[in-house]
């Protein structure tokens, strides 16, 4: 990541504003994000902080805080942050071996371009879509780009799961040492109460088995459906994080 701005004291530890150059790009404008060192960040460094990134041309900072920190989280209100949502990671284990399930096999660049036009009508949770700040478009946009990106060489696994009227729904999956992540999963309106995200939940398993110990995945409190998919199928809560966002035309 590259350092746009870093604003420091004597006092206490430097907030470092970490450029995100893929959601600029759809911003047309920088967006970046802090990692708060421990302890109650200071509303007063943080304001600097944001009064800098402003005259920098900044469009929006993100930051996340483990869930129940109320102090932290009062201090990034007091500089003009607001809450967004509440990110849930679980975590399973990967069994030795399973099979792959019928209709779910690894895609290639050919699906590209469908997964991304599904992507752009199959989200509505995530952090860019809950912010009432942020175009319906450019959060659309976003999703749409990481998918073509996970098909054409992001993803260690591309996923898909075909059926009678072709692609119904995808999950791109990551492998970071022994862990295997499920790092975007959709699946089509047309396609949603038959079954196609455990189809693909259960895919990433048997892909990944012998190959990493452990699957984690991320979620959206709001996102019952979700939740209610991943415990079913043996998912642990891991963490729950905040996230918060500030906007140099609100904050």
């Amino acid at each position: 990541m590259t350092t746009v701005s870093q604003l420091s004291s004597p006092a206490s530890p430097a907030y470092a504003l970490l450029a995100q150059p893929f959601e600029s790009d759809i911003f047309g404008a920088p967006l970046c994000r802090i990692a708060l060192p421990p302890g109650i960040p200071s509303t007063a460094e943080l304001m600097a902080m944001t009064d800098k990134a402003r005259r920098e041309g900044v469009a929006l900072i993100a930051c996340r805080l483990p869930a129940g920190n109320a102090a932290a989280g009062r201090a990034l209100e007091g500089a003009g942050f607001y809450e967004i949502e509440t990110l849930v990671t679980l975590a399973r284990d990967i069994p030795a071996s399973t099979e792959m399930p019928a209709g779910v096999a690894v895609g290639g660049r050919e699906d590209a371009e469908t997964a991304a036009a599904l992507a752009r009508t199959c989200f509505t949770h995530d952090r860019y879509h809950a912010d009432p700040s942020v175009p319906q478009a450019i959060a659309d946009e976003i999703k749409a780009r990481w998918v073509r990106n996970g098909f054409n060489g992001r993803a260690d696994a591309p996923l898909v799961a075909r059926g009678l009227s072709g692609l119904a729904g995808f999950n791109l999956c990551l492998l970071r040492g022994s862990d295997a992540i499920i790092d975007l999963i959709g699946v089509a309106e047309t396609a949603r109460g038959q079954g196609f995200g455990r189809k693909l939940v259960l895919g990433a398993l048997a892909h990944y088995a012998g190959r990493a110990s452990r699957m984690l995945v991320g979620t959206q409190s709001t996102n019952t459906a979700s939740l209610g998919l991943y415990r079913s199928l043996g998912f642990a809560d891991l963490r729950a994080e905040t996230t918060w966002h500030w906007r140099a035309e609100t904050g």
